[in-house]
């Protein structure tokens, strides 16, 4: 049966994450326990047994002409091993995509967790469309970037940096936008796995280190500001190689395939095509 989830799940929902994702306690803990909205949430119920379950985040998609419409972001899509194979999640997909048109999402958005999820959401009738930049650069390149600019330690103003966010994704028509309780989840999520955010007025990293490198794993950033960001960078998290993700723009060295989306209602997935979609908490 499928059903909204209820806080007395939380601890069925937990069990679930740590199965599914093969992850420690901590994460699935932090997010139920800071992040848990029953209506965000759909399950699928055997027997009394919580054996399935998907999250319905609330964002939205920025369109030409300073448009804006609702959409839902499709996150942590769990099934029990013992129940895969059963058409479960094809389901709760479908059950999704019904709840978001009867709340008045134009789109729904999902960021398959490796390449070969692609194929599977496929089916659900889910098409890539979006689209991210990536560069690498070595210390060295960065400190010559960077040269002549002091390192900041700014305190993070969650709302205002989400509005240089916006702003930024003005240029990048189709992008997924979230509010300012959306960025902070998914900056106080990195945090479980190590990110760091680092800020400055107008520009800011989401960064982790990865061995001997510095992913950065999403850059907001014009190009007057990078210099004096990467200065900072450097000086948090020295490193080998930097490797940043970002929008498409005068920064990025390559785009790469990011993200997939489905048309709720008369708009198509045109309007999205080539959008950006970050702070996915992948």
């Amino acid at each position: 049966m499928i059903r909204f989830a209820d806080w007395s799940m939380l601890k069925d929902l937990i069990f679930l994450w740590q199965i599914a994702f093969q992850e420690e306690k901590r994460a699935a803990k932090f997010y139920f326990t800071n992040f848990f909205h029953p209506e965000e949430c759909l399950v699928v119920v055997e027997e009394g047994k919580l054996v399935s379950m998907l999250q319905m985040l609330p964002g939205g998609i920025s369109l030409r002409n300073d448009q804006k419409v609702s959409a839902q972001y499709v996150f942590a899509c769990a099934t029990l091993p013992e129940y895969r194979g059963r058409g479960l999640m094809k389901q709760l997909l479908s059950k999704a995509e019904q709840v978001g048109f009867e709340r008045g999402d134009w789109y729904s958005v999902i960021l398959p967790a490796n390449e070969g999820l692609y194929h599977f959401y496929e089916l659900s009738g889910y098409s890539t469309c979006f689209k991210v930049g990536k560069a690498d650069f070595s210390y060295e390149e960065l400190k010559k970037i960077s040269d002549g600019f002091l390192p900041q330690n700014n305190l993070p103003d969650i709302p205002k940096l989400n509005e240089v966010r916006n702003h930024i994704l003005r240029e990048v028509p189709g992008s997924m936008l979230w509010n300012k309780q959306g960025f902070w989840r998914a900056v106080r999520f990195g945090e479980i796995y190590g990110s760091h955010l680092i800020a400055q007025k107008n520009a800011y990293a989401l960064a982790y280190m990865e061995n001997d490198d510095c992913q950065i794993s999403e850059l907001m950033s014009s190009q007057s500001d990078f210099p004096q960001l990467m200065a900072s960078v450097l000086a948090k998290m020295p490193a080998k190689t930097y490797h940043l993700r970002m929008p498409i723009g005068p920064l990025s060295q390559l785009e790469i395939p990011f993200g997939m989306g489905k048309a709720l209602k008369e708009k198509t997935l045109s309007e999205v095509e080539g959008g950006y979609l970050g702070l996915a908490m992948d």
